[in-house]
């Protein structure tokens, strides 16, 4: 593995770890909210229970147990990206700021819009969750902590990473397109990991030695999925980069004009 390569596949690799630790985070909160609510339906008066108190009480623990703060850290992960995307194209600002004013506010938009995707994602298995209690004390029949949060974390930390990774990786390509542009930077290098479990796209694309690509190519390519192959490299769930590269650098590793 070239150096270039391991230092991105390093990156996106501690991209999912910082992923991963905040879905943990956000499991760990709706496990004890859980908690929380059964608990306060459980030392209810037996039979009916107000429903609005149940429809109402998991958002409102959510919120008394940190789930807004926990959202607003996303700030720091995107962060995270944004300064290696500006780190990797420093040598071909010649000098100039990477980020304007503007680029500054569509990067907030972008990292806002990736927050309410991932609440919507949560509160949809919330929902569900909340059904599920409210059924059980219709019946009488209140479901177990325990029950419910093996039935249904588990399933919300898998799609929540695949989708904070997506979201990211996306983030990350779309900025670095439109800042190689506005650099003049024709030519991207894909890189990232080449394993049991690359998709036939990304190991096909990979194989171009080297696997320099023009913007014009990239917008050619068939991913399978529907997906602009620059925005969402092979798919949903992708770990690849679409790294710009000048020229120079390109012919340093081998490319020729033409290619």
């Amino acid at each position: 593995m070239a150096k270039g390569d391991k230092a991105v596949a390093e990156r996106i690799r501690a991209n999912e770890l910082e992923v991963a630790a905040f879905v943990a985070r956000l499991e760990k909160i709706l496990g004890d909210t859980i908690d929380t609510v059964l608990m306060d339906i459980q030392a209810g008066t037996t039979g009916a229970v107000d429903a609005a108190r149940i429809l109402g009480g998991i958002r409102r623990v959510l919120i008394d147990k940190g789930f807004n703060e926990e959202i607003g850290r996303l700030d720091a992960i995107f962060g995270q990206e944004l300064k290696a995307i500006s780190d990797d194209l420093k040598q071909y600002s010649k000098g100039k700021q990477i980020f304007g004013d503007t680029d500054k506010t569509i990067v907030e938009q972008l990292i806002t819009f990736s927050a309410e995707d991932v609440t919507k994602n949560f509160d949809s298995y919330v929902g569900d969750i909340r059904r599920e209690i409210i059924s059980g004390a219709i019946t009488g029949e209140i479901p177990a902590a325990g029950a419910i949060k093996e039935k249904y974390t588990g399933r919300i930390r898998a799609n929540l990473e695949a989708e904070l990774n997506t979201s990211l990786s996306a983030f990350s390509r779309t900025i670095q397109a439109s800042k190689a542009k506005e650099l003049g930077l024709e030519l991207f290098i894909y890189q990232g990991p080449d394993d049991k479990i690359t998709r036939d796209f990304c190991h096909e694309t990979l194989d171009r030695d080297p696997p320099i690509y023009t913007a014009e190519e990239i917008a050619a390519l068939d991913n399978g999925q529907g997906l602009d192959a620059m925005i969402y490299g092979g798919g949903y769930n992708c770990r690849h980069q679409w790294t710009p590269i000048s020229l120079v650098k390109a012919k340093e590793l081998g490319y020729q004009d033409g290619d």
